[in-house]
């Protein structure tokens, strides 16, 4: 493999200065500014967080609009990194190696501090339409004395692995993570290539002694860390001997991991173990352990999704194993990432620290038989295959004795093929259960019920994890985009908003007469809240109310907002109120744009995918869709009694309705034709759809939910219930179905 080494150096003026050298030459230093001021560069890295955060919870194929402010910045990267020379040079080379059937690694020696934390794995060739990641293997180098040598290693590459969840740290997320890790690595470790072993707790102590015992070829951690910015050095976040959060330095870390001959890779799957000073360069969580004799470090610079780590792990693990070099393991990782998240941007995530020339860590001297390397050849589903066909075992011994306790399930063994209908878990709450919903990533499940609390759940154990309390009755919950934060809304109008992982309160907003409807904005900035005193509001995540909304309050008895929407654009908001009207509000300055009038209560709003239209589910016994821009009616679609649901399918061309009576019908959005109706034996209570959209569920009083064909209108599956059944909702990954019934229950399904 060829390397093309990049040099950014600082000038006296103020620039930089970037040369090039390779085996073929060198290009001397060529001037190159900076495209951005401090305050733009805050303000496009926080755009490209939360591109990254967002486009981790999304299930399109297809890139969006989260990945412009992606490629504006990569594209800028790649024009500081290569000027004009640099770049001819990238070009012989690349063309060099093509002829040779070879290929170019690309290693980063970036000086200035203040640019060494940027990420750079987001350069992006516009002429070749190329994030350079992708096809080349990226190493961030660090000028450090005494490289070290490849390792022999016979049989299996060993692996320590580590989880942190201490104290308020949400210890309860430990076994979660070790079983997506355990998963990623199942197949290596049958066939003899990955050993992986455990530490027997969080301390600092239980980590020495897991060195000791196993004497690891890599350290996995899996929990928090930070940046402290007093000391100017990173951290991560163990265990105390008292259970709480003992903050451990790098320095510290560097400590315990830099002298084991053994250990060639840490990997670091927490927060910020990528992030420097501006002021030090190797002031990183990974530069510290880099310059105390780490050949290799992988650290994270954003939050990275359980289901991005696990097909990284997993590609990662099984080219080193393999006799892969860590840069060409990290570049087919990324690539796993790329190819199985679809639109997720979080194969930049990962970064690698280089201290040797030689990126190949392992000497196998043993190499198992027909080594694989495992790559995804079909887009991997949204939720684990665990989550999705797991058995789920009881409680372990040390579970709260005042924690509800998951009822036996009906699941069959991971080996036996679970049939459509079949009960996984079962939940007893407590209490009536008044809403729940799915986190993005289809690990939590919330639950709200009537003694005030809501709660969030394994989805794969049905073990309860956090636990948060109202004043009074919870009316409504809403997951962030991203899926780290919750909000809830109750009776008494407060609204908070909380730490799924935790279950911390974030912020607390009293300004409501009985909360009844809450959403966040497609970016998660923005919160907005429906009060029955007819007024809408929405808020930024400290609490901040930015804009007060009120619909009509001229009639003897007041009127109640009833549902809020945001528009796929998070420009606009879509309201609906006991006024009879539905309402279009700009979310910026609060005036409203559009007004659409009903003959009776409005109940439900949804926008369509592309955001051209608006659904509406009247007490008029009709549902409607409307011109967004306009307010112009564009279809009618009639029930025989009050319409109360209302939602679009994925792809915007069915429209699903249901009324008081004992129909859920679809109906075709251009033409308001009928497409299907699908009748059960008293009213349905709720429609959905799939997130393929080629199925819709329904919860009925008649005591059972359901799920048909949207193009046949067929019954598939039939999930009964000893109680009337008021919401069913379909998991990210569309192959469960959680439902609740007038009882103190949580189910989910097979689908």
């Amino acid at each position: 493999m060829r390397t093309l080494e990049l040099v950014v150096s600082s000038h006296a003026d103020g620039t930089y200065l970037v040369s090039a050298h390779s085996a073929e030459g060198d290009t001397s230093q060529t001037p190159a500014k900076f495209p951005y001021s401090e305050r733009e560069l805050a303000r496009v890295l926080r755009d490209v967080e939360l591109s990254l955060v967002r486009s981790a919870a999304t299930n399109r194929r297809v890139p969006g609009k989260d990945e412009q402010p992606v490629q504006a910045l990569g594209a800028e990267l790649f024009a500081f990194l290569f000027p004009g020379p640099v770049r001819d040079h990238l070009t012989a080379m690349r063309g060099q190696a093509a002829r040779d059937d070879d290929a170019v690694q690309l290693r980063l020696r970036i000086r200035p501090p203040e640019l060494a934390a940027l990420p750079w794995e987001l350069i992006y060739d516009a002429g070749r339409d190329d994030y350079l990641c992708l096809s080349t293997p990226l190493v961030r180098y660090l000028e450090v004395l005494e490289p070290v040598k490849p390792l022999t290693v016979t049989g299996a590459v060993r692996v320590l692995g580590m989880v942190a969840r201490p104290g308020a740290l949400s210890e309860l997320d430990a076994e979660h993570e070790k079983r997506w890790l355990d998963e990623a690595l199942a197949a290596l470790s049958r066939s003899g290539q990955v050993e992986l072993t455990w530490t027997k707790g969080q301390t600092w102590r239980d980590l020495q002694d897991g060195l000791d015992r196993v004497r690891p070829n890599v350290v996995h951690f899996i929990g928090h860390g930070g940046f402290d910015e007093e000391i100017g050095e990173g951290l991560l976040a163990l265990a105390g001997e008292d259970g709480d959060v003992h903050r451990l330095a790098a320095s510290d870390l560097g400590l315990l991991l830099g002298e084991r001959r053994s250990l060639r890779l840490v990997v670091l799957n927490s927060c910020e173990g990528a992030r420097a000073s501006g002021s030090d360069v190797f002031s990183s969580t990974a530069a510290v352990l880099t310059r105390r004799g780490i050949p290799a470090v992988v650290a994270m610079q954003y939050e990275i999704s359980d289901q991005a780590a696990t097909a990284f792990a997993r590609a990662l693990y099984g080219a080193i194993a393999t006799g892969f070099g860590v840069d060409q393991a990290v570049t087919r990782a990324r690539r796993d990432i790329k190819i199985s998240r679809g639109a997720s941007l979080e194969w930049a995530t990962p970064v690698l620290y280089l201290r040797s020339p030689d990126p190949r860590l392992f000497d196998l001297t043993q190499p198992p038989p027909n080594p694989q390397i495992p790559v995804a050849a079909t887009p991997a589903p949204q939720e684990s295959e665990q989550q999705e066909q797991a058995t789920h075992s009881p409680p372990s011994q040390d579970d709260s004795p005042e924690s509800p306790r998951p009822q036996p399930s009906q699941a069959d063994s991971p080996r036996t093929r679970i049939e459509p209908g079949s009960l996984l878990i079962q939940i007893d709450v407590g209490s009536a259960v008044t809403a729940l919903a799915f986190s993005p990533d289809g690990i939590r499940l919330v639950t709200a019920s009537s003694d005030n609390i809501a709660r969030t759940w394994d989805t794969s154990t049905g073990r309860e994890l956090t636990r948060m309390t109202h004043d009074g009755p919870i009316t409504a919950v809403a997951f962030s985009p991203e899926g780290t934060r919750l909000a809830t809304v109750d009776e008494h109008g407060a609204a908070f908003t909380w730490d799924v992982a935790t279950g911390q309160q974030v912020t607390r907003i009293r300004r409501m007469f009985i909360g009844w409807a809450v959403a966040f904005s497609p970016d998660g900035a923005r919160l907005a809240t429906a009060g029955m005193d007819n007024t809408v509001r929405i808020w930024d995540t400290i609490g901040r109310e930015l804009i007060h909304m009120r619909h009509n309050l001229t009639k003897i008895r007041p009127d109640a907002a009833l549902a809020v929407a945001f528009s796929p654009d998070g420009t606009r908001l879509a309201t609906a109120s006991s006024d009879n009207t539905a309402r279009i509000w700009d979310t910026t300055t609060g005036r409203e744009l559009t007004r659409m009038t009903h003959d009776s209560w409005v109940w439900a709003v949804a926008y369509s995918p592309d955001g051209t239209r608006l659904a509406t589910a009247s007490f008029d016994e009709t549902a409607r869709t409307w011109d967004t821009t306009t307010g112009h009616q564009l279809t009618r679609m009639t029930h025989e009694h009050r319409v109360h649901v209302v939602t679009y399918s994925p792809d915007g061309t069915r429209l699903a309705t249901a009324s008081e009576e004992d129909t859920a019908r679809t109906w075709d959005t251009t033409t308001g034709r009928e497409l299907t109706r699908m009748t059960h034996e008293d009213q349905v209570r709720t429609v959905a759809f799939s997130p393929d959209g080629t199925r819709l569920a329904t919860a009925s009083d008649d005591h059972t939910a359901r799920a048909w064909d949207t193009t046949t209108g067929r019954e598939l599956t039939r999930m009964t219930h000893e109680r009337p059944v008021r919401a069913a909702v379909f998991s990210p990954g569309g192959t469960r179905l959680a439902t609740r019934a007038d009882d103190h229950f949580i189910r989910i399904w097979a689908v």
